[in-house]
């Protein structure tokens, strides 16, 4: 990989959005229903207390956070060893699970490159007019600057993120598959390592 550039701390993650039971998505149930992918004599429970609560079951590798609305499994490991085990628990899920409307799938890569390589990417000669423009309009300085653009393909879209801050550039790469035109969700789930692979092509191509 690319040393000009880094993933993201947990990352990157699978998402199923629809509709989650989360009293069956317990550590006794993913242990004893997985006990190949999920090795950890006890899995941490992380509670984050607010309006709407967070629970995130946390392994030695993996985060594991469920919702009423989705299923988000973020991976702690940079391994393809630990990629290829998010694929599994969550093709197992799927298949554990069949009855549970799945209305969307995402995967998600996020990297981090220094502030200065953005300038190469976008090859952009006007970038410190930007700074100057808000200086003198707005009398402060502009601190980050975000914006997005989709690629659509035959089944899924490409969204892609940049995130620019005043020391670094994070760029987000949000894989988006809507499962109503999709008969095979496990193919979908399959398509994480091909798409990660994809993007960190696509960031060994821009980011010099």
């Amino acid at each position: 990989m690319n040393k000009n550039y880094k993933i993201l701390k947990n990352n990157p993650n699978i998402v199923l959005v629809g509709f989650w039971n989360k009293g069956i998505l317990t550590p006794d149930w993913l242990k004893d229903q997985f006990p190949s992918i999920i090795t950890d004599t006890d899995i941490t429970v992380e509670i984050a207390f607010g309006p709407k609560p967070q629970i995130t079951l946390n392994t030695s590798d993996m985060l594991i956070v469920p919702s009423s609305s989705r299923l988000v499994i973020h991976s702690k490991s940079k391994s393809n060893k630990t990629n290829e085990k998010i694929v599994k628990l969550t093709n197992g899920i799927i298949e554990l699970l069949p009855h549970t409307p799945i209305t969307a799938i995402g995967h998600n890569i996020a990297y981090s490159c220094d502030k200065e390589l953005h300038l190469n990417f976008f090859n952009n000669n006007d970038d410190d007019g930007i700074y100057d423009y808000y200086k003198k309009k707005f009398e402060g300085d502009l601190i980050s600057q975000r914006f997005t653009h989709c690629v659509a393909y035959e089944e899924k879209k490409l969204n892609i993120s940049y995130n620019i801050l005043k020391e670094k550039m994070i760029i987000e790469f949000n894989f988006s598959y809507q499962i109503n035109n999709i008969s095979n969700k496990i193919n979908v789930v399959n398509d994480f390592i091909k798409n990660l692979n994809f993007s960190k092509k696509i960031m060994d191509k821009v980011v010099k």
